[in-house]
């Protein structure tokens, strides 16, 4: 019997290899000749790196360093082609499904936990394209659920959680907004720490905070060798911040987005569906103690200063709002202060003579086994993927842009709901004498789900795509100029310096710090400036992006007339290069402008 479990183990390890392998197909080099904009950014920045350049100081993006440094580990092991850098992301994406996996056959069956596995992987796959940075993350955030709902994380043995911190930290270097698992993770850990009065939570939640130190304490010192502290600050953190720096009203619309966006993919609907019935089900199980601790006194000052909270913030916006009456905001703020007096007044007078019951166990899932003594358990994947999905919902729309890789993350929430999911129907089943009718349900709805990764999937199996926007401009630089002379791109399109093997003439080898409002936009362009005069590019190209003008087809003469020598730092760029350079030809759509020697 053993070796028949280990076998189906392995066939079911070869299964998820080879899934990973032709996804991976869908964006490996040899059929995605132009790399997508971040992955040509993330793929000019690693050669850079390889170069002896370094991160911020001399070559420049705002995202944190590791995707760069892994980026220039792909380089370096592919002895500089994209080939090393895509071996690597399949290697980070297979090491993901085996945590996912193997946690999930600590409590499952071989096919059960194979079929978890892949819908989430597809699921996440409908929203890859390679080497964005959530495709990387996905191992690490695979790694903190592993630990946290693995039986051996329920001794409260800090060096797990210490781990689970690192992880966290590690994560926290690729992107900020990756931290989505610890959060929801360090919400039950408080929520058990308060419920169940188990203070050696404190401790916990503490080493998970010296872990995630540990990842920025290294990249800090890096950053200090290279006496580049104040530029990476700047970069991921500064700019960072005013990226993120919404309206309140564009943070709900990009909300409401996200739900249209995935409207198309059955996963995420399926998902959706399943979070909703998750939380309702909780609030059945939480009712009766929330109930009991509202009629306490400490329950009823809760309410109160909910109520005061809430008032008080009404009333600071309006002294702050320079439009009369009350907007939209406030009304929403006005209604939860309003609710929490009504909730007040009902506990105080109308149910404090209530009969109170012994409430059981919240206990969502089967997951662990039953505590009688415990009001919760928290080391259940239901419950872990109803708090996590609202926080990476959040995260996810962060700066307000909803693009489809921002999605990828989800990978944690669906893995958990529907394992949640799962063993709430088992559960149904046993109680009723059922034992066929939730896998009859999983399959149906696995097979829903998989249509739309599905198509992908035999997408990239198809060969070598035809788009090449830029062979015919890349060809014109390659022909036209030498490994050791400079391009530089006006635009987004970092991925033309990285395929020509053409470094940029500055660490802005795009220029959306010069355009985007900020507190380094000024100071980029006066950098900018500098470098192109200082050390003029061979070409100049222009490629024509709406959101960043820079020539636009002019005359010399009426760009020098509108761009005046005295002007901005921006001016003067488009000055200088009207001064110096001419207009070769337009190849691509992108205007190609060649230094006058």
């Amino acid at each position: 019997m053993k070796t028949k479990t280990i076998i189906l183990n392995g066939i079911c390890l070869i299964i998820l290899v080879t899934l990973v392998i032709l996804s991976a197909l869908y964006f490996y080099p040899y059929a995605m000749e132009v790399p997508h904009r971040d992955s040509g950014i993330y793929l000019y920045l690693g050669r850079e790196l390889l170069d002896g350049k370094t991160i911020y100081r001399e070559v420049w993006e705002h995202k944190p360093p590791f995707i760069f440094y892994i980026n220039a580990l792909g380089l370096f092991l592919g002895g500089g082609s994209g080939w090393g850098v895509w071996g690597v992301e399949v290697a980070f994406l297979i090491m993901t499904v085996f945590l996912s996996y193997f946690l999930l056959r600590q409590v499952f069956k071989p096919i059960t936990s194979l079929l978890i596995t892949t819908a989430a992987y597809l699921a996440a796959f409908q929203y890859m394209s390679g080497n964005f940075t959530e495709e990387y993350a996905l191992l690490f955030s695979a790694a903190i659920v592993f630990i946290f709902l693995s039986p051996g994380i329920k001794t409260r043995q800090l060096r797990q959680y210490f781990i689970i911190g690192i992880l966290t930290g590690i994560l926290f270097n690729i992107k900020q907004t990756y931290i989505d698992v610890a959060i929801a993770i360090g919400l039950l850990l408080f929520a058990e720490m308060i419920i169940e009065k188990q203070w050696l939570n404190f401790k916990v939640l503490v080493s998970i905070g010296i872990g995630f130190i540990i990842p920025n304490m290294f990249v800090f010192f890096i950053m200090l060798i290279n006496n580049a502290v104040r530029d990476w600050w700047n970069a991921a953190f500064v700019y960072n911040f005013a990226y993120s720096d919404i309206a309140p009203m564009a943070r709900i619309y990009a909300l409401i987005d996200i739900f249209q966006v995935n409207s198309q993919y059955p996963f995420f609907v399926l998902t959706f569906l399943a979070w909703i019935g998750g939380v309702l089900y909780l609030i059945r199980l939480s009712f009766p103690h929330l109930v009991r601790f509202l009629l306490t006194k400490k329950g009823k000052l809760l309410l109160l200063l909910s109520a005061l909270f809430f008032m008080v913030l009404v009333g600071v916006g309006e002294l702050m709002s320079t439009k009369p009456g009350i907007g939209l905001i406030q009304t929403i703020v006005l209604s939860f202060g309003v609710i929490f007096v009504i909730l007040f007044l009902l506990f105080s007078f109308v149910l404090k003579d209530i009969k109170r019951d012994p409430p059981k166990t919240i206990r969502l899932t089967s997951w662990q086994p039953l505590e009688n003594q415990k009001i919760i358990h928290i080391n259940d994947p239901l419950l872990l993927g109803i708090v996590h999905y609202p926080i990476v919902l959040f995260l996810a729309t962060a700066s307000g842009r909803n693009y489809p890789h921002y999605f990828i993350p989800f990978y944690a929430s669906i893995i958990l709901i529907i394992t949640g999911a799962w063993l709430l129907l088992t559960q149904m089943d046993r109680k009723h004498s059922r034992p066929y009718l939730s896998s009859i349900l999983f399959l149906a709805l696995f097979i829903i789900g998989l249509t739309q990764p599905g198509r992908r999937l035999l997408r990239g199996m198809g060969g070598p795509y035809s788009y090449n926007p830029f062979r015919e401009l890349v060809q014109y630089i390659t022909e036209n100029s030498d490994e050791d002379d400079q391009v530089m791109v006006w635009g987004l399109e970092t991925g033309i310096n990285y395929i020509s093997n053409r470094s940029a003439p500055s660490r802005f080898s795009y220029v959306d710090s010069l355009y985007y409002h900020s507190p380094l936009q000024a100071e980029s362009a006066a950098i900018l400036l500098d470098d192109i005069t200082s050390n003029p590019p061979k070409f100049i190209l222009d490629t024509r992006n709406p959101a960043y003008p820079f020539i636009n087809g002019m005359s010399m003469e009426d760009c020098l007339l509108t761009h005046p020598a005295d002007g901005t730092d921006l001016e003067k760029i488009i000055h200088f290069t009207c001064s110096n350079y001419q207009h070769i030809d337009r190849v691509n759509g992108a205007e190609i402008y060649q230094r006058i020697d």
